[in-house]
């Protein structure tokens, strides 16, 4: 007995239990809304999933519709409270420490027994129940799945209309429909046209049943897996019945594949090696050699290239080579070689010889020009016609000014 006479040491005040119980619950909820894998039903094959999921590190989150956890493994079969599991699963149940007895080879254990321990297993490797939730659409973004719309359970078991609650989405890398025989999510994803509409499992055959449940356990569309009875439901295999084996052994493939594929290696883009930074590692690219240089068969000689000068009439003596229009200088180098220097000279000054003696002017008829005897204009040529203005012969003159008058003519 305490020696303070009372049975509870810590404070117990109304409103600090629904604050402690509010704020854990939100902390909860917050690290929920995104998660590496959302396994949608809490029956053996989820709870296995998730159970392997969390203990590879992988932020597990089960969906489950019901209040309670376990699905149809709690009471086994026909209320016997027996469930049969065939080897080699019984291996998961011995792990968590679960009694088993032998029947003629086919193993049985309590359900209750087997239920709750695999549950607590899950709550120690660190997954997180979302129960009376009930998924109510998919998240589709570019041709995967990436996550679930959820919504509280209870509201649609009320009559239509009397409440309206919008649901709120989970984003996941991938989702799980661990639902048994109604294949929910494969349901919604047909009912979106994104896949077809599962037939249903077939009539009772627990080994073919069992065999082909962990045999096509996998991948069925991008990010979502099958595993347990929803496996049969969408390949039309046979129903199981009470035998939990496969159910087991399928929860704990789908976790082994999705882990392989969640940890598969990218390699990073060049722009994330970079914010990486210097102390990071980095991609090691490996460039193809460089090419040998090929010596050549054949030694040319270097050709002179003279350095270029301006050119220009006014610097220039008298008797110097100038360039016609649009031809580089002489001693410049061209892609057909040197240019070399052209004929045009300047022209000389009149009265003067090439050797700059002083010579006397004459007109073209060879008589001398002086100011009381100008040359004659008759002799002057005539200037060049412009290239950009086309000639036009009389013919064509004619033509155009009778087609002028013919055109602007007024009719009668």
């Amino acid at each position: 007995m305490p020696t303070t006479g009372k049975f509870f040491q810590s404070e117990g005040r109304e409103a600090d239990v629904t604050r402690a119980i509010t704020r854990a619950w939100a902390d909860q909820f917050d690290q929920m809304i995104q998660s590496d894998v959302l396994v949608v039903g809490a029956g053996p094959s989820g709870l296995c999933c998730a159970l392997n999921l969390a203990r590879q590190g992988m932020r597990a989150v089960v969906v489950e519709q019901c209040n309670h956890l376990g699905g149809g493994f709690w009471n086994g079969g026909y209320l016997a409270n027996k469930a049969a599991i065939r080897r080699p699963a019984d291996r998961i149940l011995e792990e968590l420490r679960v009694p088993l007895q032998d029947h003629g080879g086919i193993l049985l254990c309590d359900p209750p027994h087997a239920t709750a321990a695999l549950i607590a297993a899950c709550y120690a490797a660190g997954v997180r129940f979302l129960n009376l939730t009930v998924v109510r659409d998919v998240i589709w973004r570019e041709n995967r799945l990436d996550g679930l719309v959820v919504n509280w359970a209870p509201l649609y078991q009320m009559p239509y209309g009397t409440a309206h609650v919008d649901p709120i989405p989970l984003e996941s890398s991938v989702v799980v429909d661990a639902t048994g025989h109604d294949a929910s999510v494969v349901h919604m994803l047909a009912k979106r046209n994104i896949c077809a509409a599962p037939p249903g499992n077939g009539a009772m055959w627990i080994e073919e049943s069992e065999e082909e449940v962990v045999k096509r356990t996998g991948e069925h569309v991008p990010n979502l897996w099958l595993c347990g009875l929803s496996v049969a439901a969408v390949n039309g295999t046979p129903r199981m019945g009470p035998a939990f084996g496969a159910m087991l052994l399928s929860g704990e493939r789908a976790a082994e594949q999705i882990t392989a594929k969640l940890r598969r290696p990218a390699m990073p883009s060049a722009t994330q090696a970079y914010k990486a930074g210097a102390g990071s590692p980095m991609v090691q690219v490996k460039l193809p050699p460089a090419p040998t240089p090929v010596a050549p068969t054949r030694a040319f000689p270097a050709a002179p290239v003279a350095p270029a000068a301006a050119v220009g009439a006014a610097r220039l003596a008298p008797g110097t080579p100038l360039p016609a229009p649009g031809t580089p200088p002489s001693g410049t180098r061209t892609p057909s070689g040197i240019q070399p220097a052209v004929a045009a000279q300047i022209p000389q000054p009149a009265g003067q010889s090439p050797s700059g003696g002083a010579l006397p002017a004459v007109n073209a008829q060879g008589q001398p020009v002086s100011p009381s005897n100008p040359p004659s204009s008759q002799l002057k040529a005539p200037p060049p016609p412009d290239p950009g203005i086309p000639t036009v012969s009389p013919e064509t003159n004619r033509w155009m000014r009778g087609s002028t008058s013919r055109f602007f003519k007024k009719k009668p």
